[in-house]
């Protein structure tokens, strides 16, 4: 064989390895390529857990501040029923007071 044959043939060989080379290549791209979109989600998924765990700690802490509220509410109109209670019953002494007082000044 002569140096043309030979780098013809060399030639053909070399096409046919790049040509398998690349049909090999093309599922392990596909797969990197989905491996990284995959890793990409899972990076947005981690992003969105780490958000929704701190609104979830603004909406505990809100919480907390509200229920405390609640209580002071509750016992402001818990003292505030008592002193009217005790408003309601003085005023009905005085009024008694008062009804005894002017209709002992009748009969006399």
């Amino acid at each position: 064989m002569n140096d043309s044959a030979d780098i013809e043939h060399a030639t053909e060989r070399l096409q046919s390895a790049l040509s398998n080379l690349v049909k090999n290549l093309e599922p392990i791209l596909d797969r990197v390529t989905r491996l990284e979109a995959a890793v990409n989600e899972g990076q947005q998924f981690n992003e969105d857990r780490a958000r929704l765990a701190r609104e979830l700690d603004a909406s505990q802490a809100n919480l907390a501040v509200v229920t405390a509220r609640q209580n002071n509410i509750s016992q402001l109109a818990s003292k505030t029923r008592e002193e009217l209670d005790r408003a309601i019953v003085d005023i009905q002494d005085i009024l008694q007071s008062a009804g005894q007082a002017s209709g002992q000044g009748s009969a006399e």
